[in-house]
């Protein structure tokens, strides 16, 4: 509006105002904003800024359409995280029993259609050997292998799915087969080719082995690789390094959960007894030990031997309260028989190699020590080479080397069990307080047709002689086997051909019997 006043106006104008009170002139203006505020309304910038508006309205929805699409992307990427996390084995990066547990009924549907008439198996793959070849050669060795071993498998046609086990080492393989013959060849074919890894300078053996269990459709998944694996740990040298989970198995299966099931209510119904086998003088026949054995009279199962449930309480741990009951009863023995003024010889007792790593081990025997308060001596603890697997690293041996001497320090004879059977024997003579060797009965059985074994057996026993420990070979079931040890030098045996394990009764009337014919003839 300026241009079209004159500008003598626009200076009186100026003039008036100048003269004006400053708050007159505030209040204008601020009514004057207010007033032109009022005016801007959004239907007002509309129609005066239609571009305007609708660029800033287009702009809006955008910034709203991104929002929301990246809230929906990163809730999308973390339920295929979880799920990743949920479905996948962190340590191979493979698929697990829970994601083929799902995807099961997809490979029946598709299995089916593209090759009718065929069954479907369970096939689990197990390294036997991982352990040491891990320790030798590292994990990402072993690591590569099975992760490569899926992968090959998965390019066969008679293979669907692999994915990892719950245990480590183990390979699930879904498969399919005309029969169990060829499904039994097919695995005996993939065991052959992945059993071994080839390194620059080796080809070590994983010593692989299959266990494999038919599959039908609405098993349950977890059931089935159970009896796979079952299946598999039964393959060995004899049977094979592939085993079909079949009636034999499943009967075994059977009577391993029912051990489970009960072994809790027969510990607190005092259903294991110590039974003893006698330990005698091969040239005088007089019994100058004995070795404490458990047995299971179970009031469901009837009356169990070690080998049905012994390896069954190895793998869930139940062999450590079992232990303790054979030494208290052990104890308990020989303070009767000491309170009663009779004769009392010492007895062994059996050692798991669970003990050398339990909690609270020795605090446990000294209790048990206190408590009977007998002559140090009277009770032996048997240590099989098996307790000493991993004697070759120092950590290991220095733990089992404290174990064994404070043993020693409460009054426990200690005994190396099955001496010759494996590998381990001569580091434990060097590092630990050994007072008895038990030659294992495969020496002397070898001996019987091998002039080269007896010479082994002969060296053997001079060894323990000349380490001053006691030597006594167990096993004996000939008297041509007796005269062979006498004549190599060892005078103290065990075996059927002198007794064979009683109850505790039995043994010291057995003792008593024997030994005052013995004494009679002097």
């Amino acid at each position: 509006v300026r241009q079209h006043v004159e500008p003598a106006l626009w200076l009186i104008l100026n003039k008036e105002i100048n003269h004006l009170p400053p708050d007159l002139i505030r209040n204008a203006i601020g009514e004057a904003v207010r007033h032109q505020v009022r005016q801007l309304s959004p239907k007002w910038l509309i129609y005066h800024y239609p571009m305007q508006a609708l660029m800033a309205l287009m702009l809006l929805i955008v910034v709203i359409a991104g929002s929301l699409y990246y809230r929906s992307y990163m809730r999308r990427r973390h339920v295929e995280a979880i799920q990743q996390m949920a479905y996948t084995d962190q340590r191979y990066m493979l698929p697990n029993m829970l994601w083929l547990e799902q995807e099961l009924p997809n490979l029946f549907s598709r299995a089916g259609r593209a090759a009718p008439g065929k069954k479907f198996y369970c096939v689990v793959f197990a390294m036997e050997s991982k352990s040491s070849v891990a320790e030798m050669y590292g994990r990402d060795l072993l690591d590569r292998q099975f992760r490569d071993m899926s992968a090959n498998l998965e390019n066969k046609t008679w293979v669907l799915k692999t994915a990892a086990g719950i245990d480590a080492g183990h390979l699930v393989a879904i498969c399919v087969a005309i029969d169990d013959e060829e499904i039994i060849e097919l695995a005996v074919g993939a065991v052959q080719q992945f059993g071994y890894v080839a390194t620059s300078d080796a080809r070590i053996s994983l010593h692989l082995r299959a266990g494999i269990c038919s599959l039908y459709e609405g098993d349950f998944l977890q059931q089935i690789v159970e009896r796979a694996d079952i299946a598999c740990q039964e393959g060995d040298g004899t049977t094979g390094a592939v085993r079909f989970f079949d009636t034999s198995l499943q009967e075994k299966l059977a009577l391993q959960q029912k051990i489970e099931g009960y072994m809790e209510k027969a510990l607190a119904a005092d259903e294991f007894q110590a039974w003893y086998q006698p330990k005698y003088d091969i040239e005088t026949r007089r019994i100058i030990g004995a070795e404490a054995l458990v047995r299971w009279q179970s009031a469901e199962l009837g009356f169990l031997s070690p080998g049905k449930f012994i390896p069954i309480f190895e793998k869930n741990g139940f062999v450590i309260p079992v232990d303790f009951v054979l030494v208290e009863k052990t104890f308990a023995l020989q303070k009767r028989r000491l309170e009663e003024g009779k004769e009392v010889v010492p007895i062994s007792v059996n050692q798991s190699r669970l003990h050398i790593t339990e909690e609270g081990y020795l605090e446990k025997m000294q209790a048990i020590v206190d408590k009977y308060q007998i002559p140090k001596g009277l009770v032996e603890l048997e240590i099989t080479e098996t307790v000493f697997g991993d004697f070759d690293q120092k950590e290991h041996r220095e733990h089992a080397a404290n174990i064994m001497h404070s043993l020693h320090e409460m009054g426990f004879p200690l005994l190396v069990d099955d001496f010759g059977s494996g590998f381990s024997s001569f580091s434990m003579l060097d590092y630990l307080p050994m007072d008895v060797m038990k030659i294992d009965r495969s020496l002397l059985v070898a001996s019987d047709d091998s002039d080269r074994m007896k010479d082994i057996l002969g060296n053997i026993i001079r060894l323990g002689k000349t380490l001053h420990m006691s030597v006594i070979c167990e096993g004996i079931e000939t008297e041509e086997q007796e005269r062979l040890l006498l004549k190599l030098g060892c005078r103290y045996g065990q075996g059927f051909l002198n007794a064979k394990p009683m109850p505790g009764k039995e043994f010291v009337e057995f003792m008593e019997k024997r030994n005052a014919e013995v004494d009679a003839k002097r």
